[in-house]
């Protein structure tokens, strides 16, 4: 029996050590690897139409997210989408689910109003 055959023979009795250790390699290789490429301009944005600000201001973003909505018409800013929302349901007496459900189709670009108003997402921010 030669050298060889005697390994592959200890291989087969014994495949843990080994499996660990091609494993262990495996790890290592990919990181080394991912060391190398820049994935930086593959990531997506979470929202389509929500620009990304950098702050530099030292802010505490801590509680639940908003999308801060502008109505396009005249200009006025609402805190959340779920503010806007709720004015769209008492304006046009529907229920607050059908409005918030137009003005999320309205802000991703799948209608073009809501009752004859455009919004758009301006921002993204939290409620502190």
């Amino acid at each position: 029996m030669t050298k060889f055959e005697k390994f592959k023979q200890h291989v087969k009795d014994h495949p843990a050590p080994y499996m660990a250790a091609s494993f262990a390699g495996g790890c290592v290789a990919t990181y080394f690897i991912g060391q190398r490429i820049d994935i930086s301009n593959v990531v997506a944005p979470v929202f389509n139409n929500a620009p990304t600000f950098i702050n530099e201001n030292a802010v505490n973003m801590a509680g639940p997210a908003v999308k801060i909505t502008q109505r396009l018409s005249d200009g006025h800013i609402f805190g959340s989408a779920k503010e806007a929302a709720m004015e769209i349901a008492a304006n046009h007496n529907v229920a607050f689910e059908t409005a918030r459900t137009l003005l999320s189709k309205n802000t991703n670009g799948f209608i073009s109003d809501v009752y004859g108003e455009a919004y758009k997402t301006i921002a993204l921010g939290t409620i502190a």
